[in-house]
């Protein structure tokens, strides 16, 4: 691999960082976050006066980030409830296509997508949340290989603030994740 690991997390927030929780584990990857709700200045002088300099902040939409962000440059982007709801007033079938082709855009060979969602509603029910069909059918027309949903384990439930509600509710969650396929070699 040339140069360094690069991560995007998708729907960052001051009470749940995981960008910043990362960053500061793994000092060998750069972590980018983006999402609406990030202070971008408060965020970044944050992770400095910590000494963590492999996380940078974009507070925006996500289409707006990942636009600033090189083609092919991304090893991987993570998200965990935030991808299944998030359509920032556009119809959330329409953005999430746009969404996931960017997403592929972005990642370099080889490289993975990985989000949270919950199996409770479907795309323009009101309040932005995905049905895992549509989603998965979506990842496949965007580009993506090895689309796959899993049911949540057990001990899954409680990784963050959000994967923990939808938990205490009974609610049934599931991690989508994709691929974006290495080039194949002619010999």
């Amino acid at each position: 691999m040339m140069g360094k690991y690069k991560m995007v997390h998708l729907g960052d927030s001051s009470r749940d960082d995981k960008a910043f929780q990362y960053a500061s584990r793994f000092p060998q990857i750069d972590f980018y976050s983006i999402s609406k709700g990030i202070n971008e200045s408060i965020s970044q002088r944050h992770a400095r006066s910590k000494g963590v300099g492999n996380c940078a902040y974009m507070e925006g939409d996500f289409i707006e980030g990942l636009g600033k962000i090189p083609d092919g440059s991304v090893n991987g982007v993570y998200s965990n409830m935030a991808v299944g709801y998030y359509n920032n007033g556009f119809n959330s079938g329409d953005y999430h296509q746009r969404l996931f082709e960017l997403v592929l855009k972005k990642l370099a060979s080889g490289g993975k997508f990985s989000f949270s969602i919950h199996e409770d509603n479907a795309v323009s029910n009101g309040n932005g949340a995905m049905n895992k069909k549509i989603i998965i059918e979506m990842l496949k027309n965007a580009g993506f290989d090895g689309v796959e949903a899993r049911p949540f384990h057990e001990a899954e439930y409680g990784r963050t603030y959000w994967t923990d509600f939808y938990g205490q509710k009974g609610k049934k969650a599931f991690q989508i994740s994709a691929g974006k396929a290495r080039p194949t070699v002619q010999l």
